[in-house]
């Protein structure tokens, strides 16, 4: 949010130290649909300087210390007085202007060197664009919103029950597991979190998982095929220690998921290719609380889908004229279907 402020009010000039990227400017959402082809953008590092807010000087100040095998950048604003008040109307200005540019959007993070990392700010996707079974789909959706309702934590929270909620979608590649997370996320107004299973492993995953926020969307994709043993496969207490550190084993994962330990208000959603590969332990109520199974697309699914591409295509024609080919030619496209 910081770093978006200094950007998007320009005084990232100031600094002397700057960090080039190639790609989009922070807090600039704008910038993604620029034409020009490997544009730069730059942001404060590893230095400090002096700028103005609301008449009052600040200073800001990076610093790079060592995290283990990395380096993490620190980073401090300084107000020049006796009271913290203006530190602090500076910090809500950056907030609110971080929450208003990414209004109407989706945050994708994905855990990139043993850490959370942001990759994209993308326009939310409707639930009305996802063609799968319709039923189906509002019954997920009405779930998981209930499921994120005022008042439902207090009940969960008095019942002595664990704060959280899993899915699994199953089924064949293709068939809008994936799509549905990425929009049902939206639809909710929250971040999605992307694991990737084969770049971590036990302590690694608890962590990234001590760090999400209290709600958000966790994304398991593919589990069936992150390399992870059933249980049975990890009776050895040696093999399963050795297994532990090299990557994600089947214990170390249901202990993140519903260990003590696990953080809560988070949504998990699983998806596989191939349901009968998982461990009945993974999937087991609790764990998973729906599962819900995506088919290849039928009959009255793929019409929808020639209405939704090829709707408001800019013929040469009126609208109504349109509406009646397009009608016209996904009845066809429905008799044709009927008759394989």
């Amino acid at each position: 949010m910081l770093l978006a402020w200094i950007s998007v009010h320009g005084l990232d000039g100031s600094a002397r130290s700057l960090l080039a990227r190639v790609g989009p400017r922070q807090g600039n959402q704008d910038d993604q649909f620029s034409d020009e082809k490997k544009a730069l953008s730059f942001s404060p590092w590893n230095g400090s300087f002096l700028f103005w807010f609301r008449n009052s000087l600040l200073s800001y100040q990076t610093e790079l210390k060592d995290a283990g095998f990395r380096k993490e950048e620190e980073i401090s604003i300084t107000c020049f007085g006796r009271s913290s008040k203006l530190l602090r109307q500076f910090l809500q200005e950056c907030r609110d202007e971080y929450l208003s540019q990414i209004e109407n959007k989706t945050t994708i993070f994905e855990n990139r060197n043993d850490r959370w990392k942001k990759i994209a700010t993308k326009a939310i996707r409707p639930l009305s664009t996802v063609i799968v079974n319709e039923e189906q789909k509002q019954h997920l959706v009405e779930d998981v919103k209930s499921f994120i309702a005022s008042g439902t934590r207090r009940w969960f929270v008095e019942r002595n029950i664990p704060y959280r909620r899993g899915y699994l979608l199953y089924g064949p590649p293709g068939t809008g597991k994936s799509s549905f997370s990425y929009s049902v996320a939206g639809e909710l107004g929250i971040d999605i979190y992307i694991v990737s299973i084969p770049d971590v492993n036990d302590q690694t995953l608890k962590d990234l998982f001590s760090e999400l926020p209290q709600q958000c969307v966790v994304l398991l994709e593919d589990i069936d095929a992150a390399g992870i043993g059933r249980l049975s496969d990890s009776d050895d207490a040696d093999n399963e220690l050795s297994r532990s550190r090299k990557g994600v084993t089947m214990s170390g994962l249901l202990n993140t998921l519903d260990g003590v330990a696990s953080q809560e208000g988070r949504i998990v959603i699983m998806t596989t290719n191939h349901v009968d590969k998982l461990d009945e332990a993974l999937i087991r109520p609790g764990r998973v609380d729906k599962k819900a199974e995506f088919q290849f697309a039928d009959a009255n699914m793929i019409t929808q889908l020639f209405r939704f591409i090829y709707r408001g295509t800019g013929a040469p024609c009126s609208d109504t004229e349109q509406d009646d080919g397009i009608n016209h030619l996904a009845a066809d496209i429905d008799n044709h279907l009927w008759q394989l």
